[in-house]
């Protein structure tokens, strides 16, 4: 949505500079500043402050959540450059569902010799 009402404000035809919604681009652009350099302020912006969703408690907003993003979020964790996030998800999938995830690598046997090798 900020992404959305940024590139409206940036790529519409009036210039915005007298008009009265000019105050929403400039808080956009704090809002994205903010979420970019949030490393170097003393309390750090997270995922959580802006999803309202706890995970355990609303699991019905959670499904909808992630399946609505699962691209964005799939992309995000794979292109992490440590894999730290990845080998999490993957030693937790291996803790709490082994079965399932047997049963995953004998259906995919790429991805278990990508793993292995």
């Amino acid at each position: 949505m900020i992404k959305n009402l940024a590139t409206f404000f940036k790529e519409s035809p009036n210039n915005w500079t007298y008009y009265p919604e000019r105050y929403y681009y400039h808080a956009i652009r704090s809002l994205m500043r903010y979420l970019f350099d949030c490393t170097s302020y003393k309390d750090k912006l997270t995922l959580e402050d802006l999803v309202w969703i706890d995970p355990t408690y609303n699991k019905q907003y959670r499904n909808r959540f992630a399946n609505m993003n699962s691209d964005f979020l799939e992309n995000f964790v794979y292109s992490q450059t440590t894999g730290k996030v990845f080998s999490n998800l993957i030693k937790r999938c291996a803790d709490n569902d082994p079965e399932w995830l047997k049963k995953q690598l004998k259906a995919n046997p790429k991805f278990w010799k990508s793993i292995t090798s």
